[in-house]
């Protein structure tokens, strides 16, 4: 018997940010708590998202989006004895420019880029290990990214990148705003010309609304598929909440809320359906099969039908 076609919903940095009573009611029919691996000190979706699609790691996953290094404009904010990663409101399209424009003028043998979907892309030489943005994020940054075996180049990019934007206008009009300015910028990835090959995969990713995900699509749009493997839908808009310090349901996470539903209603998901969750401190994962196996499984495990209620506290808890 072939294996069952499988489709993998992503819920990238939803946990401890959505709501609990937000997914409830979409919990309908059969499910039960799976395993899910989650690397420590890594960006839990990436990790996931590169598990999946069969890449070697999570800085392979940025640079397939970026083509180099991702990068994420954000705030080292400084303190006594350390400096922390905080989330900053994006730039508008203009801002970016400007900032980018003034950063590359300053930095020799860097390339910084403003893709129009506002995906930023950092060309260097220098081979900078670090976890994805949402791994760092709120963290120390000397923690997560150790001067001993940061490449000195990495270095003087961060230094100079500092000094750039420190009275940069597009900061100073920011300030007089109230908004908090953009001094840094996060990379992940790998450096310009680094070549990734994901290998063989039966796993199809579905070219959804977040930028990130159809980026990464299209990358891998040569891969092979098959009636065994399984199908990703990577639902990303709060992950880009949680790196812009949002905390309201924007329009796009509401959308990404309604793709959730319809994915869960839509024929593909009669089948075997994942549910991961990712949130700062990893993931969780809950599995629903439509087969009368999947009943029976719940029911041992578990001694009787889990509530949906409190399914969505196992993806929360």
């Amino acid at each position: 018997m072939p294996e069952q076609h499988e489709l993998v919903i992503l819920l990238d940095g939803w946990r401890g940010w959505m709501p609990p009573e937000q997914l409830t009611p979409l919990l309908a029919g059969d499910w039960e708590p799976s395993p899910c691996e989650s690397t420590p000190g890594v960006d839990p979706g990436y990790s996931v998202i590169a598990g999946l699609m069969h890449l070697p790691d999570e800085r392979a996953v940025a640079h397939r989006i970026s083509g180099a290094y991702e990068a994420t404009p954000c705030q080292w904010m400084a303190g006594r004895d350390h400096v922390l990663l905080q989330a900053s409101s994006p730039p508008t399209q203009a801002e970016a420019s400007a900032l980018a424009s003034a950063a590359s003028d300053a930095l020799d043998g860097v390339a910084i880029r403003v893709e129009p979907d506002g995906i930023w892309c950092v060309d260097a030489g220098f081979d900078l290990h670090a976890p994805g943005p949402l791994g760092a994020l709120g963290r120390n940054v000397g923690g997560v990214l150790p001067m001993s075996s940061t490449p000195v180049a990495a270095k003087q990019f961060f230094n100079l990148l500092q000094m750039v934007w420190h009275e940069h206008p597009v900061n100073e009009a920011r300030a007089r705003a109230g908004v908090a300015p953009i001094n840094a910028l996060w990379l992940s990835g790998r450096p310009h010309g680094a070549i990734v090959d994901p290998g063989s995969t039966s796993a199809t990713l579905i070219q959804s609304s977040g930028r990130r995900a159809r980026r990464l699509a299209s990358s891998l749009q040569t891969t092979a598929t098959s009636a065994s493997g399984h199908t990703v839908l990577w639902l990303e808009s709060v992950r880009d909440a949680l790196l812009s310090g949002e905390t309201s349901l924007s329009a796009a996470v509401r959308e990404d809320l309604a793709s959730l539903a319809q994915a869960l209603a839509s024929p593909l998901a009669a089948g075997q359906v994942s549910l991961i969750i990712t949130g700062p401190d990893g993931a969780r994962r809950l599995r629903r099969r439509a087969a009368p196996s999947g009943l029976k499984r719940l029911a041992k495990l578990l001694g009787q039908r889990t509530a949906p209620a409190k399914l969505a506290a196992h993806l929360f808890e």
